[in-house]
């Protein structure tokens, strides 16, 4: 009796091995694309302040920029227009219409920015005019695209692969399980970046990421005093001002 316990304990473990081996073999780390270019530098993405009820407008990018921000992170919404513009743009009053600015006017002021774009209400048509827009300006490489509804996320990574896109909020608590358990080098990457809360964020779980083939991005407390941190601490970039965006549980 004993004996063929041990025998089939032997078994499992060996069935384990050739498991993990194949595993192994088989999962390629995905490519991050050029948005996480490592020779750009560090990636310091900065949502921009509009003020009290005041517009988010293309001054308070340029204010942003100035104060030493290589990317922006941007969240939008589909306007009646078709056009994707700031949401917090989009959320004020009509008589604040005309300083709206969309993803076309800021992918045109900053050419050689690098832009996190979370789709606040994502949909098909929100799909399509990110591509468009990315496309009239050639730009999907300097666009992060952040979709988390996982039909909509696996639409956009088969329509366009060379758009880098973040892991969904289901997603990414599924890679912190299984890195939590020690079996990262399983993990099948699905996307290009993983958007974590300081919090949940440690060198552990970057390395976890970065060996898949993924970039890592810590959305910054408020209260940071030195954000560029956790870029020391092992991240690939830094969210500044993230306010409203969905985070894992």
């Amino acid at each position: 009796m004993r004996q063929g316990l041990v025998r089939f304990i032997l078994l499992v473990i060996v069935l384990l091995l050739i498991f993990g081996v194949y595993r192994l073999l088989t999962i390629d780390p995905i490519d991050a694309g050029t948005f996480f270019n490592p020779d750009a530098g560090p990636l310091v993405l900065v949502e921009p302040e509009g003020g009290d009820a005041a517009p988010l407008t293309l001054a308070a990018f340029q204010a942003a920029a100035a104060g030493g921000a290589t990317g922006f992170y941007t969240p939008v919404s589909l306007a009646q227009n078709g056009e994707l513009v700031a949401a917090a743009a989009a959320e004020t009053s009509d008589d604040a219409s005309g300083q709206v600015v969309s993803l076309d006017q800021l992918l045109t002021e900053f050419p050689d920015a690098r832009f996190a774009v979370e789709l606040r209400e994502p949909s098909l048509q929100s799909l399509a005019a990110l591509l468009h827009t990315a496309d009239t300006h050639n730009a999907r490489g300097r666009l992060l695209a952040l979709v988390d509804d996982q039909q909509l996320v696996e639409t956009l990574r088969q329509q366009a692969p060379d758009l880098a896109t973040a892991l969904t909020s289901g997603e990414t608590s599924t890679f912190l399980t299984v890195s939590r358990f020690g079996l990262a080098p399983f993990y099948r990457p699905v996307a290009s970046g993983l958007i974590l809360p300081a919090e949940q964020f440690s060198a552990r779980t970057a390395r976890s990421a970065q060996s898949g083939g993924m970039a890592v991005l810590v959305v910054a407390p408020q209260e940071s005093d030195d954000p560029l941190s956790w870029i020391e601490q092992g991240a690939d970039g830094v969210i500044i001002g993230r306010s409203q965006a969905a985070q894992p549980d």
